[in-house]
């Protein structure tokens, strides 16, 4: 928050999508709303209308709002092409793929799905070991509701130290259907420890 403030006074314009991220990962619910439309309103003013529209869609869907969401967002995304989604598709299509779970579209969900597999499988093929595949993987078996495959490969993340942090796990919406699995549950709480113990040395060292 001390950081975020600072960053405010040189540029406060440039700041409010950091302070939409922190208020929702604070559970700043009213912060979050205000952030965020604030951002929104810059990047339409600034005619960035497609990433305007993604991050309205995001906020869309934060406030439960799926079906305007997936019309913000498909224009964005090619539902018919064969081909993988290329790297920077690939967040537009998961949040997509909540927006279809969330209402019930299993196929349109899973066509999503499929795609952000076939360009994972293909960056491995191309030699790209990129770690966060690990973490990709995660979240498609939770979207698809394969739970322990989900929670074999988050607890893979952490023993490789590629984790989304308990902060993200806990609070992002990829993560909401497994949030009552109580395999899920115990993962937060050793992940939530194995942080702590990491700050504390951080403390101790003189670095935080």
């Amino acid at each position: 928050d001390s950081l975020l403030g600072r960053v405010e006074l040189l540029a406060p314009k440039r700041a409010y999508d950091d302070r939409a991220w922190f208020c929702l990962l604070t559970s700043d619910d009213a912060c979050y709303d205000k952030s965020s439309r604030l951002y929104i309103s810059l990047l339409r003013e600034t005619g960035a209308s497609k990433e305007a529209d993604e991050e309205e869609a995001i906020y869309l869907l934060h406030k439960g709002e799926n079906t305007q969401a997936i019309i913000l967002l498909r224009p964005y995304i090619n539902m018919d092409s064969k081909r993988d989604f290329l790297r920077t598709e690939l967040s537009n299509a998961l949040y997509l793929a909540i927006a279809y779970d969330r209402v019930k579209n299993v196929s349109e969900r899973d066509l999503l799905l499929n795609r952000i597999e076939g360009a994972l499988d293909t960056a491995i093929s191309n030699g790209r070991s990129s770690k966060s595949i690990i973490t990709q993987r995660a979240r498609i078996a939770v979207l698809r509701g394969n739970f322990d495959v989900a929670l074999s490969f988050l607890e893979l993340s952490i023993e490789n130290s590629v984790n989304d942090p308990w902060i993200v796990l806990n609070k992002h919406l990829v993560y909401e259907k497994i949030q009552h699995n109580s395999g899920f549950k115990s993962l937060l709480e050793k992940l939530q420890h194995k942080e702590q113990q990491l700050y504390r040395e951080l403390i101790a060292e003189g670095i935080w």
